[in-house]
């Protein structure tokens, strides 16, 4: 009987508290039947009965808990064995804010059924059956030295997906779990109204900073990038990590191998595969075989939700940036840096003298940084702004010659909680720089396919990531953040060979020593995020006018609030909303654009192309039609709208004759599309709004139907999701925007 009161209150007290990126969202779909309800132990499933997925899992510590690379490895030599289509594509998925493990791991049946729906309807799965065969056989002729352009054709249709999700503590539930681990006799239940209030409003709310920055060492790693240059993947060990006296040693098992090092490994993996003896049967079990299999035709697709997607975005600048920095010192583009030293031996004397990876790295006066896009922070963000930078030649030229090569092919945000200048981090510490060495952001344009999915209504986003910024600024705390925990890292590794009585009477000190920073760090982004807010607020303020008069006419408009998007919001438009929000253009539009989205600031403004000196317009074949303006002017970051969101996202275009995949996607890394979600995403909740609608079964309002559909039944806002993922990663995406965009323009004449 207590159980039941209990959930009755707890169900009465939290029903109007939706938090931001839990599972709490609808489960019912009043458009499906009960009986055709998802269940992988009588239905028939790609996913979980093709052991198609992994877990690469995180815990508290940021360390990987489990073996993706080994699961996938086994994958791709059982298929190889068994006469099965190679995999395709892989997937690499991470969710966001407010997910303990388990709720995390339950989150991604929601896309595990999407996926397995799509692959149980028989119409698709005779289509991508047929197409794998012919792969299979084009494969075949290919090692014969020729080719079948009817069953390369076919073949482009082959869909064999894998997908690896990232899964990490993002939140805590303090109160909950320790009323679960303490009270017996239902007393656990009975106060859970409480706890779980107390967790999930003032705790909940108070999370969120923290696992912003958590979201970027998960991403990053423990330590400074670099130190993760020279380090093998196969050499790192799994185990304990001795703690000091009452310490949990299993709280700090598991891995240093951050998500930008499995990144690597899988780029590492696209190089062809051996054609040794033994690779005729690899032996699954062991390590020997692993080099029998390959990547080299498997597109590698990058996918994250709010912190989830700060997560995937910095991985994998990180793991292009270690692929870039390795391709150009030991690689088959090492040419290029040789010719340069060749050509002003004095200038680099740097490099042609330490040919060594582990040495180069070391000295941060040699060309190769700055050749690459690294630089030196010794100002502040503000004057730094000021100074024009030039595009990095050894980079440039990278980006030329590996036209062909993607090392990934698709980074795709769902409504992103963070801001650009949280893409600028630091690579490793240097004493006259403050902020250390930075990694340059120009590696995001070796990835050809680039989203942001936003909508008006993700108010986890807007007021509520405004307030936690002007509280305490991330950009500033997420470098903070990474030289402490440098430092705490390289403490360990000292005291650890120390003896028992060396570590008793130093680990105390050092976390004296590590309080007193962390609080004087605490304490400067506070003042930092208040200082920041003001110079903002004062320098947004008149262009926001100006720019309200200039496009929308009555200037009393400025002062009345609205429910329109953004950056028509006057008065009351945010001086710091999450991309999620906003998109690119919307963040930027009237303002300071340099200021706005730092190191992406270049695809809104400028419009010549990054590496061959030709205009985007020429690069990229791009068009009126989707980059919603004349191409002459900026914005040159296409926006795209939410009634052709709607459009694109409400069918699946796999199998559309007219949307083949693109032969060539160097012109699409000119590009950063920004998608209005907002008729499908449409939540107006005061506290998270449609921030977490991506995954609902529920359809949006009717300002999104879809008249096509059998029976007129609307699609979930899940299967939106699904739909514009697979049309933006797998089809010619822009040729349908552009149709879509004719076909809305000749309506309206």
């Amino acid at each position: 009987m207590s159980n039941k009161i209990s959930k009755i209150i707890t169900t009465s007290s939290l029903s109007a508290v939706i938090t931001a990126c839990t599972t709490q969202g609808a489960v019912y779909n009043p458009h499906k039947n009960q009986e055709e309800v998802y269940n992988p132990h009588t239905n028939s499933s790609y996913i979980v009965r093709g052991h198609n997925r992994t877990f690469a899992v995180y815990n508290n510590e940021n360390r990987l808990i489990s073996h993706p690379i080994e699961e996938l490895l086994a994958e791709m030599k059982w298929r190889e064995l068994a006469d099965k289509p190679p995999i395709t594509d892989i997937y690499v998925v991470s969710h966001g804010w407010n997910y303990t493990l388990p709720v995390a791991i339950a989150n991604y049946h929601t896309y595990i059924e999407m996926v397995d729906n799509f692959y149980n309807k028989k119409e698709y799965r005779d289509q991508i059956d047929s197409a794998c065969e012919a792969l299979q056989k084009a494969e075949k002729i290919r090692e014969k030295g020729s080719t079948d352009q009817f069953l390369e054709s076919t073949a482009t249709k082959c869909f064999q997906p894998y997908f690896i999700f990232i899964t990490w503590t993002s939140t805590v539930r303090p109160f909950t779990d320790a009323a679960n681990g303490i009270l017996p006799f239902g007393m656990d239940d009975a106060v859970r109204p409480i706890t779980s209030f107390i967790d999930k409003v003032p705790g909940h709310l108070v999370t969120a900073w923290k696992q912003s920055m958590n979201a970027g060492q998960n991403a990053l790693g423990t330590r400074y990038p670099n130190y993760y240059l020279n380090q093998d993947w196969k050499t790192t060990s799994y185990g304990y990590r001795d703690r000091f006296l009452f310490e949990d040693s299993d709280s700090a098992m598991g891995e240093d191998v951050p998500v930008s090092a499995v990144l690597y490994k899988l780029i590492q993996m696209k190089k062809p595969a051996n054609s040794q003896p033994e690779c005729d049967k690899p032996d699954i079990i062991s390590s020997d075989s692993d080099h029998c299999v390959s990547l080299a035709n498997t597109k590698i697709h990058l996918a994250g939700h709010s912190y989830g997607a700060k997560l995937v975005a910095l991985a994998g600048m990180e793991a292009i940036r270690r692929w870039m920095l390795n391709e150009l010192i030991h690689g088959q583009y090492s040419t290029l840096l040789a010719s340069t030293v060749q050509n002003n031996s004095t200038k680099n004397s740097a490099v042609k003298n330490k040919p060594d990876l582990k040495e180069l790295l070391q000295d941060f006066n040699n060309p190769l940084w700055e050749g690459t896009g690294h630089h030196l922070t010794t100002e502040s963000e503000i004057f730094s702004l000021w100074k024009k930078e030039k595009k990095p030649e050894y980079l440039r030229q990278l980006y030329n010659l590996s036209n062909r090569f993607f090392p990934i092919d698709s980074l795709t945000l769902f409504n992103p909680a963070f801001l650009p200048g949280e893409l600028s981090y630091s690579v490793d510490t240097v004493l006259k720089a403050p902020l250390g060495l930075q990694a340059p952001v120009d590696t995001l344009r070796f990835i050809p396919r680039k989203a942001i999915v936003y909508t008006n209504s993700d108010s986890a986003n807007g007021t509520l990531f405004s307030a936690r910024d002007i509280l305490i600024n991330t950009e500033f705390s997420q470098q903070a953040q990474s030289f402490i925990n440098n430092f705490s890292a390289l403490a360990d590794d000292h005291l650890r060979q120390s003896n028992l009585l060396a570590r008793a009477v130093v680990y105390p000190l050092l976390n004296i020593a590590q309080g007193v920073t962390g609080a004087y760090e605490l304490g400067e982004g506070i003042v930092f995020g208040f200082l920041n807010f003001g110079f903002n607020t004062i320098t947004d303020l008149p262009m926001d006018f100006w720019h309200h008069i200039h496009n929308y006419g009555n200037p009393l408009d400025f002062f009345i609030p609205s429910f329109k998007e953004e950056k028509m919001q006057g008065l009351y438009r945010l001086s710091r909303p999450g991309l999620g929000k906003t998109g690119l253009n919307n963040l930027a539009e009237g303002r300071w654009v340099e200021k706005k989205l730092s190191g992406l600031a270049p695809y809104y403004t400028e419009f010549q192309a990054f590496g061959e000196d030709e205009d985007k317009s020429v690069n990229n074949g791009s068009d009126k039609s989707v980059n919603d303006r004349d191409n002459k002017e900026p914005p040159f970051a296409p926006n795209i709208d939410a009634a052709r969101f709607c459009k694109f996202a409400g069918t699946n275009r796999f199998f559309d004759h007219d949307s083949t995949q693109l032969s060539d996607l160097s012109g699409l890394r000119e590009k950063f599309f920004s998608f209005d979600a907002s008729q499908v995403y449409d939540s107006w909740d005061p506290l998270v709004g449609a921030h977490s609608d991506l995954r609902e079964t529920e359809p949006p309002k009717d300002s999104c139907k879809n008249p096509s559909l059998k029976n007129r039944e609307l699609l979930q806002k899940r299967e939106y999701t699904f739909n514009f993922l697979l049309n933006f990663t797998k089809t010619n995406f822009e040729q349908t925007l552009s149709s879509l965009q004719l076909a809305h323009d000749s309506k309206m004449r």
